[in-house]
């Protein structure tokens, strides 16, 4: 056995001592957070919200907090640290040190003290805990046996035999039933079964791969197995053992986890270098992460709703929020916050602080903020991503260069400019000035005015539609215009004024379909406009005065500030339906929405911060 496993091990990109070392970067990284050498197995403690990471060269644990998304302890005095399990409800953490003969490390949770190590079998790979019958299961790969630990002393109560290298394990505490990857470099292809009433093999399921990790649904009592070599994730009635569903993910795969209340499921492939996502009932896969590094172990917080990766040759883990319209972070700004601007490429976000004449730049994969001066009641933020170049409304149009953070021009404009929007193909920038009742028109390869062009009475946002070459302008006038202004970006002249049903003030385009979308403030609705013919399709009354509206496209949903309702509310782009109504307190105003990450940022002006909303099941912080 020992042969053929070291064999596979290295055909495969992986050695005894070291899981994968391939490293690879993606700009979808949200966060990661740096832990020790070769980092494996993750457990979480979701009533501490504590994250304990095995790193297995380092011989040491890194424990996080949750919360602040830093190490707080760095613990030593393991060997080969391997797995990590919780039992939330005593606050113990349990390790098993991958030595022959091996040990389970346990760990008080409140203090991170040792409190005893018990020997168990040669080479102990994976851990998991029953709650319930307060019983710890260590599957011993160099014995071919599962010890069986009572919590209560500590104490090894039965040593069961299994088949050949049983690797991860899984526990399913309202059956009281065992499940045990007996992977054997592909050898083996089972799971042994075991019931924790009698700690015996009751039975041997067959799966058509080599079975490596291993998860337990306890809504539907499925079992998913992850494959290692063949690259497929198993599917299996836990009653009759028949293996439902077989499906191919295409890449080696290490671990696997279920998110019981999300209902998905999270598969590591540490060759791949990615995490698959699937629908924990359809069994779609919704997704594909890529967290770099060779992704191998994965927990997930069921309170936060948070999943943690262990990139083993990146030396950090991983944290994917996967829940949709959920506020993961807010983020302390300057006085008074209104614009947002995204730099997609960057991964920086812009934020005007109007009464601290400042504009805020947030580092997102950090949440670090640099603070920059010397605007004058700044108000709208419009970036270009192809050249980095920061637009800010200030009584006139300030541009910054983001690579460096300075102010490289400033534009003068119309009076009192509120809305700004760039068109990276036609290299222009709108800016509307609600003093002047005008659009200004700069060519941002000169910074220089190209054009004014009269509109209706107090334009406050505007937008840009690339494909078209439109632009869109909402004439507020405090709900006496209720016009929209659109202007052919090729001449530079209005060539209809839509009215609309109630008083404009924010408004998107969608790239996707070409619909406008339009947020009326006083009367509380949104109106969505066909972008050609400017008919109205559809009036939607949310109950709450409107200020801002962005369209996130690649995630197909529309989000608006309510700043008198304290909300943010979300719409289905295509369908017009409400989603969800998020409730963030103080009085949210602009909003910009980074496609690659599927975040949305959200100026809470009265609270000085912003709040970052997952918008799609993506690498993220909380």
């Amino acid at each position: 056995m020992t042969t053929r496993l070291m064999a596979l091990l290295v055909l495969i990109g992986i050695s005894l001592t070291q899981f994968g070392i391939a490293a690879a970067q993606s700009s979808t990284i949200h966060l990661t957070i740096p832990v020790g050498d070769a980092p494996i197995g993750v457990g979480v403690n979701p009533t501490s919200n504590r994250i304990y990471v095995a790193n297995y060269n380092a011989a040491t644990v890194s424990v996080i907090d949750g919360t602040t998304n830093t190490v707080v302890s760095m613990l030593s005095g393991f060997t080969l640290p391997f797995e990590v399990a919780v039992h939330e409800a005593a606050n113990r953490i349990y390790i098993t040190n991958a030595s022959s003969p091996g040990s389970l490390s346990v760990l008080n949770g409140a203090t991170n003290a040792l409190i005893t190590t018990v020997p168990v079998g040669n080479v102990p790979r994976g851990v998991a805990v029953n709650p319930q019958t307060n019983r710890v299961y260590v599957a011993n790969s160099g014995s071919d046996t599962v010890s069986v630990i009572d919590t209560t002393n500590n104490t090894v109560k039965a040593t069961v035999p299994v088949d050949d290298y049983p690797y991860y394990l899984a526990v399913n505490p309202q059956t009281n039933r065992i499940y045990v990857a007996n992977w054997d470099a592909g050898y083996g292809n089972n799971i042994s079964v075991i019931d924790g009433g009698s700690n015996q093999v009751i039975a041997t399921y067959a799966v058509s791969g080599d079975p490596h990790g291993i998860a337990v649904d306890p809504q539907t009592g499925r079992i998913f197995v992850a494959n290692l070599v063949k690259g497929t994730l198993s599917v299996l009635d836990s009653t009759s053992g028949n293996e439902i569903a077989t499906i191919v993910l295409g890449v080696p795969l290490f671990a696997v986890e279920v998110a019981e209340n999300q209902r998905r499921v999270y598969v590591t492939s540490s060759s791949g270098g990615s995490v698959t996502v699937l629908n924990a009932d359809t069994l779609a896969v919704e997704s594909t992460l890529k967290p770099g590094g060779t992704p191998h172990g994965l927990a997930y917080n069921h309170l936060t709703q948070r999943v943690y990766v262990a990139n083993h040759a990146n030396d950090n883990v991983s944290v994917i929020g996967d829940v949709t319209n959920t506020v993961l972070a807010t983020i302390p700004v300057g006085d008074g916050p209104i614009g947002v601007g995204v730099n997609a490429l960057t991964n920086r976000i812009y934020v005007a602080n109007n009464a601290a004449n400042t504009l805020s730049v947030i580092d997102a994969s950090t949440y670090a903020v640099t603070t920059i001066g010397g605007f004058s009641q700044p108000f709208g933020v419009a970036v270009n991503e192809a050249t980095n170049r920061v637009y800010v409304t200030n009584g006139n149009l300030a541009v910054l260069d983001g690579a460096i953070n300075g102010t490289i021009a400033t534009v003068k404009v119309g009076n009192a400019p509120k809305g700004v929007a760039v068109n990276a193909q036609t290299h222009r920038v709108y800016v509307a000035n609600s003093g002047s009742d005008t659009v200004s028109v700069i060519d941002m390869t000169t910074n220089t005015v190209k054009a004014t062009i009269p509109v209706d009475d107090y334009p406050y946002y505007v937008a840009v539609n690339e494909q078209a070459n439109r632009i869109y302008v909402a004439n507020w006038d405090a709900g006496y215009g209720n016009n929209i202004s659109v202007i052919d970006g090729s001449t530079d002249s209005v060539i209809a004024t839509v009215p609309v049903g109630g008083d404009p003030h924010g408004i998107a385009v969608d790239p996707q379909t070409g619909r406008v979308f339009v947020a009326h403030l006083l009367k509380g609705t949104l109106e969505v406009l066909d972008g050609t013919t400017f008919a109205q399709i559809a009036i939607l009354p949310l109950g709450a005065p409107l200020f801002a509206v962005e369209v996130a496209a690649e995630d197909r949903r529309v989000y608006m500030t309510s700043s008198n309702g304290s909300s943010v509310t979300v719409v289905n782009a295509d369908t017009l339906v409400v989603e969800h109504t998020l409730k963030l307190g103080g009085r949210p105003h602009g909003l910009g929405y980074n496609r690659l990450t599927h975040r949305v940022y959200v100026a809470v002006n009265s609270n000085d911060t912003i709040s970052e909303i997952a918008s799609g099941a993506t690498i993220s912080t909380p």
